[in-house]
């Protein structure tokens, strides 16, 4: 409902394609390539927010990413690596706000960002039972515009709550505690 009592209705729908072609170099090494578009549905602003003069709908996001990347592995050496370069455009990105300084929170479209990053994931299995593996990205965002009149953020500042660096190592050992279980 808006601040009338209206229902406020509204359509976000979107088709998004992907574009992937993969080349193997030999039954041990492939290289990919893709193209893809995303797409996060707009919506509505809680009806308080509207009446201190937050917008009443937000759009919806859109995401056009390329990837270039390959999997190699080494049967021999119980060992299989992962890479991929990225590079995203993001549009019409969805930030939470607040309205009148009273607390009242709104979404509202703030711009355009980068994102472009390097993600890998590395399995080694020494042994038939044993896989250890080390896997992470580097990610590097930047808003590259601002459409808002009133945002905490400005032209190269980083996207909130992406991570420069993630990395995750694990260990699985597999075994049998009987022939049932």
């Amino acid at each position: 409902l808006d601040v009338s009592g209206a229902t406020l209705k509204g359509s976000f729908d979107a088709v998004t394609t992907r574009l992937y072609a993969h080349y193997a170099v030999s039954d041990d090494a492939k290289i990919y390539v893709s193209v893809s578009e995303g797409f996060r549905s707009g919506g509505f602003n809680p009806a308080a927010s509207v009446a201190l003069g937050a917008p009443a709908t937000f759009d919806p996001e859109e995401l056009l990413s390329y990837e270039l990347g390959t999997k190699l592995s080494f049967p021999e050496n119980g060992l299989s690596v992962e890479a991929a370069l990225f590079y995203s455009e993001y549009s019409d990105i969805q930030i939470l706000g607040l309205a009148g300084g009273l607390g009242f929170g709104f979404t509202g479209n703030v711009g355009e960002a980068e994102i472009k990053g390097l993600e890998w994931a590395v399995k080694w299995t020494p042994i038939a039972s044993l896989t250890l593996g080390f896997s992470g990205d580097t990610v590097d965002t930047e808003f590259s515009s601002i459409n808002a009149t009133s945002t905490g953020h400005i032209v190269g500042d980083p996207i909130d709550l992406v991570p420069d660096y993630s990395v995750s190592i694990s260990a699985d050992y597999e075994f049998s505690w009987s022939n049932d279980a």
